[in-house]
């Protein structure tokens, strides 16, 4: 029977639900086990990712990506986390990047949903719609 990734996690999730300290290392550690017994260490960061998403989604965790042109202060980061955890109802994990080439503003990226609020957005925009 061969397992994928996905499946790999879900079973590290479910085994480590209710272990703790010296018994949560034991578990990780009779996990690496059989991945190397099965051959599938190959596919520990595919599972390492795999794992990340299914716990997200057990534990009401969303990840928010967000590109801006400078690192926001803990207050801006603060209201962006508190805005998404009030419109989506879970509790926000915020991964920030910084590309200069946005000049202000950010996008936000969440699943597959991109919401581009970038002032180099807005002004390509504004171009489009005077020479219209």
């Amino acid at each position: 029977m061969k397992v994928n990734p996905k499946q790999y996690a879900q079973a590290l999730y479910e085994m480590t639900q209710t272990a703790s300290g010296s018994d949560l290392d034991a578990v990780i550690q009779n996990f690496v086990k059989y991945l190397g017994m099965r051959g599938g260490i190959s596919k520990a960061s595919q599972i390492i990712l795999e794992f990340e998403k299914y716990y997200n989604s057990q534990e009401g965790i969303m990840s928010v990506e967000v590109s801006s042109a400078r690192e926001f202060s803990s207050d801006e980061r603060k209201y962006i986390i508190l805005s998404f955890e009030k419109i989506t109802g879970k509790k926000i994990e915020l991964h920030q990047s910084i590309d200069k080439e946005i000049l202000g503003g950010a996008i936000f990226k969440v699943h597959d949903t991109i919401i581009d609020a970038s002032l180099k957005n807005q002004l390509k925009h504004l171009h489009k719609q005077l020479t219209q």
